[in-house]
């Protein structure tokens, strides 16, 4: 019944890793108590216990990220029980998360992302036009790797410019892949960046030339949409050859996420600002093209902001 809630109101993704963590890390714990046995003590011991369980791969304490994975099945189980009457509160969310005991809970987590010289840097070294398209596209645009994957041709209007995101993809409740709507479920339409026009104008080129070409052919894999694991082995492939290559530089290896979504937000608040734009305007710039509100955007760059304001007040004052 609780896999058929989540179904219903959560992505399919979420209900595997509920199912995976159920099974794993959970069921020893809580598979054979009543409703009524899991208390505010009950949960708030489990939170001890779990801080000392060693993890067998790494031969360490399990991350806070992880745990906290856990906490939110245990949540959300929890706030479905409440929905039934069958318990008082939602324990685990009144207890709170795990934290990090090496994080400053007052300071903000500094995102990871690549300026606009490392990125020519990297694709210095990148050789397969694919490759070369997927990940200028990536940088220029900023969108999720769910959009990216799920991106067709047809969306992409090179007459005016124009890209809709309006899919994504997503892991379904059995660790499989589907195609739904993108987070939020609302599509947007955005700007063509005129450094990405060219490497997706040969793209699908070279697929109308192929056998039972479609515009419902995906951007990047034609057929048949590129799979997410290679995307990141690849990724890891380029930057090893960039150290290798510059071996006296200090290469960060960034993911999908922090290559495509935080820089381009960070190159967009950096141009920004050099072109006198207001801080709230930059927000809704890049809340629109990465397809968030600006409040969560205020959130995740507001550190950058800050820092790149001070950087234009040291030049103006010295």
């Amino acid at each position: 019944m609780f896999v058929d809630y989540k179904l219903n109101y959560i992505k399919g993704g979420s209900v595997y890793n509920d199912k995976v963590n159920w099974e794993k890390h959970l069921k020893q714990d809580f598979g054979n108590l009543y409703p009524k046995d899991i208390t505010f003590e009950l949960i708030q011991k489990w939170h001890e216990n779990v801080n000392k369980i060693i993890n067998p791969k790494t031969n360490s304490f399990y991350a806070t990220k992880t745990k906290n994975s856990w906490h939110t099945t245990i949540s959300e189980f929890l706030k479905y029980l409440g929905s039934h009457n069958l318990v008082e509160a939602n324990y685990a969310k009144t207890i709170g998360c795990f934290k990090n005991p090496n994080e400053n809970t007052n300071q903000k987590k500094e995102i990871k992302y690549q300026t606009l010289e490392e990125f020519n840097l990297f694709m210095s070294v990148v050789d397969d036009p694919f490759w070369y398209a997927f990940f200028n596209f990536l940088f220029w645009h900023g969108c999720r790797k769910g959009e990216q994957r799920a991106l067709k041709i047809k969306n992409i209007s090179l007459e005016n410019n124009a890209i809709v995101f309006r899919r994504s993809i997503s892991r379904d409740e059995n660790g499989g892949e589907k195609i739904g709507p993108i987070k939020n479920g609302k599509e947007r339409t955005i700007f063509l960046a005129n450094q990405s026009k060219e490497y997706i104008e040969k793209l699908i080129s070279f697929y109308s030339q192929m056998d039972g070409y479609s515009d419902e052919w995906f951007v990047f894999g034609g057929p048949i949409n590129t799979n997410k694991n290679r995307i990141e082995r690849t990724l890891k492939k380029y930057y090893n050859i960039l150290k290798e290559k510059y071996p006296d530089r200090d290469i960060n290896i960034l993911s999908h996420h922090e290559f495509g979504r935080h820089s381009h937000a960070s190159y967009l608040l950096e141009e920004g600002l050099k072109k006198g734009m207001l801080s709230e305007e930059i927000y809704a710039l890049i809340a629109q093209r990465l397809g968030d509100t600006i409040e969560v955007i205020k959130q995740v760059y507001a550190h950058q902001y800050e820092e790149a304001n001070n950087d234009r007040a040291k030049k103006i004052l010295n």
